[in-house]
């Protein structure tokens, strides 16, 4: 639907440069199929990397950097500290909304 919103403003203001740029998708793609985007995989995907423990090793009470919590042996998994992902995730991101892969049309 947003795709189809997209096309129609883009008809009624040919002059406007309107392009939808996905950042859902490229996420649900790193979470199931990590290793096609190149992404280390030891453990889960929704398992963070940096984290205070627990079944998903994320607490928003210990956050990457504080005493005691451990940090991210390695930034090429898909998740760095339950909340942000990694710069890799970002460039595979961006790479796709200029590319047309994650965005219509492609910035």
């Amino acid at each position: 639907m947003v795709r189809d919103a997209v096309k129609q403003l883009q008809i009624e203001f040919p002059k406007a440069i309107i392009s939808y740029a996905d950042y859902y998708e490229p996420i649900t793609k790193f979470l199931a199929t990590p290793r096609i985007y190149g992404f280390t995989v030891n453990r889960s995907p929704l398992v963070a990397c940096c984290g205070g423990g627990g079944p998903y090793n994320y607490n928003l009470s210990a956050v990457c950097g504080q005493s005691g919590v451990t940090a991210c042996p390695d930034p090429t998994t898909v998740n760095w500290d339950g909340v942000s992902f990694t710069e890799k995730a970002y460039s595979i991101i961006a790479s796709g909304w200029r590319n047309g892969l994650f965005a219509f049309p492609p910035i």
